[in-house]
């Protein structure tokens, strides 16, 4: 195959006999003609250059792909998939890439409705700018390389690593719209913005430069043990209200805006400083002077939140 080879993989008898060469740049594209969920014969085999799935999938072969896949509708792939180059994903509907798989060109998302995504240790993630995601659950360690902005639910049930200053935010702010941290993140320096209902599952420390809330809307914050915001926590939220409902400690609380709530029984605790400015509070104070620093206003370091 020095080119494209198109096949339509719902015929389940279809077979490729002869030797298969996969040269470099070639592509083989499986689709299927139907809306239902078919169980796609990879009839050229396991090993691929290029994979592109143009139509609904749902396979459990492993397969060896030493350049890119590119995933275009709703895909079901439960066995082991080895991609060299990148992931991507670029469809409406649902893709579910759930074996014991070695992403080691990370994974771009273009668009996707529902998206589940597993992998044999950690693998990069990147959403394009503009990219809608309905729902996004991760299986493994991530590293995310971009901001991650769903529409409901973003679920992460293993180790985050931040690479630059990032945003997490789930747009919808429903009871069920959660973001979802149930494992540590690692931040480093790196600061972390959150607007999301969110829950802390673990008692890992959710480590970074500085974690901001930064709610657009009223947030509720729930951990069902003790979430150790092993950081700086800015509360930021304009007029709009964040509710801890859970035990939380974190180094140093920062209250600009907005308003907080503890739940009765509940615990917000800072292990060094709590600063807390009024509704008044204002970079053009006119009380400030050199002699009066007592009004000199303070704002959480600059975020800088570019895909």
């Amino acid at each position: 195959n020095n080119g494209l080879v198109k096949i339509k993989g719902t015929n389940a008898a279809q077979t490729i006999t002869g030797t298969r060469v996969n040269n470099t740049g070639s592509t083989v594209e499986y689709y299927s003609g139907t809306t239902a969920t078919p169980t796609i014969n990879f009839a050229w085999g396991n090993e691929y250059a290029n994979l592109l799935i143009t139509d609904v999938t749902n396979n459990s072969s492993d397969l060896e792909i030493s350049e890119k896949l590119i995933i275009k509708n709703n895909t079901d792939l439960s066995g082991k998939l080895a991609v060299t180059g990148t992931t991507t994903i670029e469809t409406t509907e649902n893709v579910s890439l759930t074996g014991s798989n070695n992403l080691a060109g990370g994974v771009v998302i273009n668009k996707v409705n529902d998206a589940v995504l597993n992998n044999n240790g950690t693998f990069n993630l990147t959403q394009t700018a503009g990219a809608d995601i309905n729902t996004l659950t991760i299986n493994s360690p991530v590293t995310l390389k971009t901001n991650v902005i769903t529409t409901s639910s973003q679920t992460y049930n293993d180790e985050i690593t931040l690479t630059k200053a990032s945003e997490l935010t789930v747009s919808n702010s429903t009871p069920a719209d959660l973001l979802t941290i149930n494992n540590k993140l690692s931040g480093s320096t790196y600061a972390l913005a959150i607007d999301a209902n969110t829950s802390f599952t673990s008692e890992e420390k959710v480590t970074a430069g500085y974690i901001k809330s930064a709610g657009t809307k009223d947030r509720t914050w729930t951990s069902t043990t003790n979430a150790n915001l092993d950081s700086d926590l800015y509360i930021d939220c304009d007029t709009n209200k964040i509710i801890f409902d859970g035990n939380f400690t974190a180094n140093n609380i920062y209250m600009y805006n907005g308003a907080v709530t503890v739940k009765s029984g509940k615990t917000l605790e800072a292990l060094h400083n709590l600063a807390v400015w009024g509704a008044a509070y204002s970079a053009t104070d006119k009380r400030y002077s050199a002699n009066n620093t007592r009004f000199e206003y303070y704002t959480a370091p600059a975020f800088s939140f570019a895909y």
